[in-house]
């Protein structure tokens, strides 16, 4: 289901970014390739977990009851998927261990993300590159469906039910290949050493 481009008013000052991510179509990833992202992805009881689109909150619901993640997170655009995903946590008693956002996913807080998961489109994927390349923290896993994140390296891909998963690990998918450091990777340990204050 794609959002009428009519809810979304550009010429009184409405945000671009929010017309992009808003035209994008809610498809639902299916419940085994949902749980076969957490399960590539290692979630454990001390994840973070983010799903940045998180449409109806299934994703997030698997992190926390399939895998017992710490936390909950995801950012979603519409509105009525956000009241959707809120009713359904409530009526599990996952409330106080989930927040959804309603909101541009460029302004998305990845600061406490240990997983992200994304199922956008190549475009979209894209958009968030640089953001995921200059805010995650060492160590987050970043799992994509059936959509690449261009330029990186994937730790793994695999093919599932018709499916394509891809997993990428913060900074080591940044190499452009085993010995040979990307632009992107020189950048990535730059920001960590002028945010420790070493000079």
């Amino acid at each position: 289901m794609i959002l009428p481009f009519s809810s979304l008013n550009l010429s009184s000052g409405g945000n671009p970014q929010d017309f992009f991510w808003g035209c994008l179509p809610f498809v639902a990833t299916p419940p085994e390739v949902v749980h076969r992202m957490l399960k590539l992805a290692k979630v454990s009881p001390s994840d973070i977990v983010m799903d940045l689109g998180c449409g109806d909150g299934r994703i997030l619901l698997s992190a926390l009851s399939d895998f017992g993640a710490r936390m909950a997170v995801g950012y979603e655009i519409r509105g009525d998927l956000i009241k959707e995903a809120l009713a359904m946590f409530e009526s599990k008693n996952l409330i106080d261990r989930v927040k959804l956002i309603k909101g541009d996913l460029l302004s998305a807080d990845l600061s406490e993300a240990s997983v992200i998961a994304i199922y956008l489109t190549g475009t979209g994927n894209d958009k968030l590159r640089s953001k995921f390349e200059e805010e995650v923290k060492p160590g987050t896993r970043i799992v994509s469906h059936d959509f690449g994140v261009d330029g990186w390296k994937p730790a793994k891909v695999e093919c599932f039910g018709g499916h394509k998963i891809y997993l990428y690990i913060m900074p080591e998918a940044l190499r452009e290949n085993n010995r040979k450091p990307s632009l992107g990777l020189l950048k990535f340990l730059a920001r960590r050493v002028d945010r420790s204050g070493l000079s």
